[in-house]
């Protein structure tokens, strides 16, 4: 038997202010005949989730909105009715994962001159200032190319919680001739990982993942190459999910649209669609 113990509700139930928009990237490469994604694990010291290993991103600020955007992955306006809102997340996206990977959605190609030198990329970001991305890329030439930022999924975290964010999940091949580096005081560190060896790391309890990252390590699991990869993102539907949490006889669960346990029925998502609480977190059940 599988009761119902806390509802979701709508994104913003009434009274209660909207969670920030948030946007991330699934930057992913192919290695050994399967795929990597780039993760940053953030500092302890921040005030939300710090210690959580994740993807780059961050908040949208205001300013994104405005931005001189190009074109768009045009999957994107699925996500909700509200284009101005979308854009400003697929910029924030593309921002945030500068700021904090100095990684460019863009076509352009530059080695390194000398072995050991900064790649492009890098020297322009070591040159960046905060709020005057678009003022750099100006002047450099250089030109975003935010299609690259193929969506994957939007998820709202639960109203029953303290932090609430509703982000955006996007995917994107590593860049030819760009190099990482790792900037600033948010994130301690900036590393390719297999999917499945970090979900084990977890689960092994040596490191802190929250659900939707997990759920999108185990799907980025299930294939060994890119095209592959983004043929099927291309298909997954781009509906809001909102965990809801249930009590299974004994267990505790958080589950996603689709599984029995969810007020929301049609699947939204493709399997699997509950987490088991076990010793203070959620695990995704990986058995299916």
């Amino acid at each position: 038997m599988i009761k119902k113990t806390k509802q979701s509700g709508d994104i913003t139930p009434m009274g209660e202010p909207k969670p920030p928009l948030a946007a991330t990237v699934l930057v992913v490469r192919e290695r050994k005949g399967s795929l990597q994604v780039l993760c940053v694990r953030r500092h302890p010291n921040q005030r939300v989730w710090g210690g959580v290993v994740a993807f780059p991103g961050c908040k949208v600020d205001p300013e994104d909105a405005t931005a001189p955007a190009d074109a768009v992955h045009p999957r994107i306006f699925e996500f909700s009715d509200d284009p101005t809102t979308e854009r400003a997340c697929a910029v924030a996206a593309a921002r945030e994962l500068f700021e904090e990977t100095a990684l460019l959605p863009t076509d352009e190609v530059e080695m390194p001159s000398a072995p050991g030198s900064r790649s492009w990329n890098q020297k322009l970001r070591l040159r960046y200032e905060p709020g005057r991305l678009w003022t750099l890329l100006a002047s450099s030439a250089i030109e975003l190319r935010l299609s690259q930022l193929v969506p994957v999924s939007r998820w709202v975290t639960p109203p029953m919680l303290p932090v609430r964010f509703d982000t955006r999940f996007f995917a994107m091949r590593m860049p030819l001739g760009q190099e990482i580096l790792r900037v600033g005081t948010e994130n301690m560190d900036c590393f390719w990982a297999f999917p499945d060896e970090i979900l084990d790391q977890f689960e092994r309890h040596e490191l802190e993942i929250l659900p939707p990252t997990q759920w999108m390590l185990f799907y980025i699991s299930k294939f060994n190459s890119l095209d592959k990869f983004f043929e099927a993102i291309s298909k997954l539907p781009l509906h809001i999910v909102i965990p809801e949490i249930f009590q299974n006889n004994d267990r505790t669960l958080l589950v996603l649209p689709g599984h029995p346990g969810h007020s929301q029925r049609p699947r939204v998502v493709v399997e699997p669609t509950y987490f088991e609480y076990c010793l203070g977190q959620f695990i995704i059940n990986r058995k299916n």
